[in-house]
């Protein structure tokens, strides 16, 4: 129990310590400290939110900027490849000196009964995120996610364990090279609450113009310890994203 308690601590007092900033600048106005949108990997996302009137057209991501600091989503992806609709609403505010921006965001999954069903299950995810621009070329981004499943009739790779929940603490480290090309490095823990935490890494290339993006990489979750088998297992998920921005 001493990991669930540990991230929901983490959690909590960063999100205590984010809304005291918000606060203490309430009378500024948002100033996002992204040029363009980008939304990160499937596990660590960035605070990045649609400007107002912004929509994003996708393979991965369909948003639309309800606000400045409001976007609300979903996912193509998971919607049609896994006939599994869902729903992604996300806020970000200005935070202080550590996290110079902040974002909080939930999803909602949800498998349909008919066609395919790969995965079937019925959860929310929820995920605090701060984001802290270093300099013009690095951002990091480190985010806490509590993941809780109201059914869980099959794993997927970023759930293989037999728990009603998971809790993750990651980073991504957002680069930009030269131009419109960058490229996202990704390293955390994924099932904090799990008899065996796997270890989280990923890398992906993008291209971001200011008419679209084009993403490609990967990700993988390998259990921390040896099993019973001697034996680590690994997950690999597709970090694959196409967008036209409107």
């Amino acid at each position: 129990m001493r990991p669930i308690a540990t991230a929901l601590l983490l959690f909590a007092s960063a999100f205590a310590w984010s809304a005291e900033s918000a606060l203490e600048n309430k009378e500024d106005s948002f100033q996002p400290i992204n040029d363009r949108f980008l939304s990160g990997h499937n596990l660590t996302p960035t605070s990045y939110t649609l400007r107002k009137g912004e929509v994003a057209l996708g393979y991965y991501v369909v948003g639309v900027g309800i606000t400045d600091q409001w976007t609300l989503a979903t996912s193509p992806w998971m919607d049609v490849v896994y006939n599994m609709p869902m729903v992604d609403s996300k806020y970000s505010w200005n935070g202080g000196s550590v996290f110079q921006q902040m974002a909080v965001e939930g999803m909602y999954f949800h498998s349909l009964p008919f066609f395919w069903n790969w995965i079937d299950q019925k959860s929310i995810f929820l995920r605090l995120t701060g984001s802290h621009r270093f300099v013009s070329y690095y951002t990091a981004h480190l985010s806490v996610g509590a993941q809780y499943f109201f059914v869980r009739n099959r794993t997927y790779s970023l759930h293989l364990e037999k728990t009603d929940s998971t809790l993750s603490l990651s980073s991504l480290h957002e680069f930009h090279v030269w131009g419109p090309f960058g490229f996202f490095f990704e390293l955390g823990m994924l099932g904090l609450n799990y008899g065996n935490p796997r270890i989280h890494m990923g890398l992906s290339l993008f291209a971001r113009w200011s008419w679209g993006l084009i993403q490609v990489g990967e990700s993988s979750s390998q259990q921390s310890a040896r099993n019973e088998y001697g034996k680590r297992y690994s997950t690999y998920h597709p970090e694959v994203q196409l967008q036209v921005d409107l």
